[in-house]
């Protein structure tokens, strides 16, 4: 009888994980890619300044989106990017751009890449985007020929004026600078509706270099200021309507209040996950033990046991530590405990996925509907429910905060600057990833872990720095894999004051993660794929949208680590016997060891 209730709730448990597992698959399917419908048309490098007869510094991404799919858990939808349909370019009436695309065809991101050079006409030109099969989804793009912008993006103290004013070149037809041009300087937007933007001048004509320019005063509040520039000639021909250029001011008070804010955030990112933890094993009770128990007969069971119990109770940490537990009572095997250790690591990246998906929305419902059951709710496994219900909901309210204050100060060169320090990027096109910033980051990401004694939290963190433009793809993959090294520090800790065959399981724990990582970081550097670290190019093409231009990255975030995990277990799983030798021969069990 004992083993047939146990039996009957390990079952019911996996049709639980399983139906999970079947609605994150749906879930995940509304951001595949398609060759369906093209609603709208998203555009990278327009409003680009450039002289005439010259090449936009910047090259024209295309981005293809179908139409918006409702998600199973409702709110906005998403859009999925729609591939191989092909982009023709029309310039309009008056514009003499010409565009230089190799292959206009949208690739399996929905993306297609251009390059754009300025004719012999000044003044705004405009270039329409036409999906073919899809007119009504055209979009037109302006550029402004026969003018540069100088001093924008500088950063200053709150108050403080600009170091460089800001200049404006104007030229002719005949591509020489334009004296007496007209331009004109004017409050864009500011951060808050207090703070002010001053010019001195506030219009003024270009010299005979064909410049004209202002000394700008920024505000007292943190945050970005938009600067609008007006070029009027109409004389000559020469006329650029609203041209708008970014300036950035630190305030000191400020920039404390926003880190206590992102930390406040972290803190109730952290409080959600152990609420959610604390109430889905609420809810398993005694459940979770005896699945571990029952489905530990050989390594393929006990990966299956240590990824639905992780993915159930969201914590690999606890999973490890129960491992720790059986096994210091002899209720496991060494090799047992390594494939469950196995499959904590697969289940943990349930929690990653789930926070790549955009369910913000949810955040307050969840936390209100949460919070009246927990006060109402009398039976454990309701109130258990209530405290899921409820991390669910901070959890993403925590990522929330995080991410709306970083991209605040996103675009600071200061903070650009200190994130540079460790950042991935190869520095050419086609070459290797720095390796002092890969090992930095691992370091980064490892330590960040140890502290916060949570992986999740800590690929919550990179999927924020990521979201707001701070870190890169290429920095968001090592530090994952440093959160891996840092997740074994717990089972460790755990088994110091157990037996000897408790610390074996925790060190398996170790190799395994520390062999995962190094073949993985050898990889970056050993196999190459389209002029990019294989790897990275793998989850890029199985991953909709570009990662290595920033869009969708926090799903090539969540990818990355699911399919590092998996591909982990599936390379180590026939070689846990010899992990299991390699423990006895660090840490050896007498003969007549309890």
């Amino acid at each position: 009888m004992k083993y047939k209730n146990s039996f009957s709730s390990a079952r019911s448990f996996f049709a639980l994980f399983a139906a999970a597992v079947i609605a994150g698959a749906l879930l995940s399917g509304c951001d595949d890619a398609s060759s369906g419908e093209v609603k709208s048309v998203k555009v990278k490098g327009g409003e680009q300044c450039a002289p005439p007869n010259s090449e936009c510094a910047k090259p024209l991404i295309i981005e293809l989106l179908g139409p918006v799919k409702k998600g199973m858990l409702g709110g906005k939808g998403s859009v999925a990017p729609v591939s191989n349909v092909k982009v023709s370019f029309q310039t309009l009436p008056g514009s003499d751009l010409t565009v230089e695309c190799d292959n206009p065809v949208s690739d399996h991101g929905g993306n297609v890449k251009a390059t754009i050079k300025t004719g012999s006409k000044i003044g705004d030109q405009y270039l329409k985007i036409i999906p073919e099969g899809f007119p009504k989804a055209a979009k037109t793009i302006r550029i402004i020929s026969g003018v540069s912008v100088g001093g924008a993006g500088q950063e200053v103290f709150a108050g403080a004026t600009l170091p460089e004013p800001v200049s404006v070149t104007v030229y002719d037809k005949a591509g020489k600078p334009a004296a007496n041009v007209p331009v004109f300087f004017r409050v864009a937007s500011t951060p808050g509706k207090k703070a002010k933007l001053k010019f001195k001048p506030s219009s003024t004509i270009t010299n005979a270099e064909g410049v004209a320019t202002t000394v700008c005063t920024l505000g007292e509040k943190t945050g970005t200021y938009k600067i609008l520039i007006e070029v009027a000639d109409p004389e000559r021909g020469i006329q650029a309507r609203g041209i708008v250029i970014e300036e950035m001011a630190m305030n000191l008070w400020g920039l404390g209040g926003l880190i206590i804010t992102v930390l406040g955030g972290l803190a109730i990112f952290i409080f959600g996950m152990k609420s959610m933890t604390d109430g889905l094993q609420l809810i398993a009770g005694d459940k979770m033990k005896k699945v571990l128990a029952f489905f530990t007969g050989n390594r393929f069971a006990a990966v299956l046991a240590g990824t639905a119990v992780t993915g159930v109770i969201q914590s690999s940490s606890a999973c490890t530590v129960m491992v720790v537990g059986f096994v210091n009572a002899g209720l496991l095997s060494l090799e047992q405990a390594i494939g469950v250790v196995f499959g904590a690591n697969i289940g943990t990246t349930v929690t990653a996925q789930i926070i790549s998906f955009k369910l913000g929305l949810l955040a307050f419902p969840c936390i209100t509907i949460g919070l009246v059951v927990m006060m109402v709710a009398k039976k454990s496994v309701w109130k258990g429910w209530a405290s899921t219900l409820m991390g669910f909901g901070m959890l993403f309210f925590g990522l929330g905060i995080m991410s709306n204050e970083l991209k605040l100060i996103a675009r600071f060169p200061s903070i650009i600057h200190f994130f540079q320090q460790f950042d991935c990027e190869p520095l050419t096109s086609g070459g290797y990833m720095p390796l002092g910033s890969v090992l930095g980051a691992v370091a980064i990401g490892t330590l960040m872990t140890i502290v916060i004694q949570s992986s999740s939290a800590t690929i919550g963190i990179a999927m924020a720095l990521a979201g707001s433009g701070l870190i890169n793809f290429y920095t968001a993959v090592p530090l994952i894999l440093g959160d891996n090294i840092g997740t074994t520090v717990t089972a460790n800790l755990a088994a110091l004051g157990a037996n000897r065959r408790a610390k074996q399981a925790a060190f398996a724990h170790f190799i395994f993660n520390i062999l995962g990582t190094t073949y993985m970081l050898v990889f970056f550097y050993a196999w190459y794929w389209n002029g990019q670290p294989a790897y990275l190019e793998l989850i890029n093409n199985i991953t909709p949208g570009n990662a290595f231009d920033g869009e969708n990255v926090t799903r090539h975030i969540a990818m990355a680590h699911s399919l590092f995990n998996v591909f982990n277990v599936l390379l180590f799983l026939p070689l846990i016997a010899i992990i299991a030798r390699i423990c006895n021969m660090v840490i050896p069990v007498p003969d007549d060891a309890d």
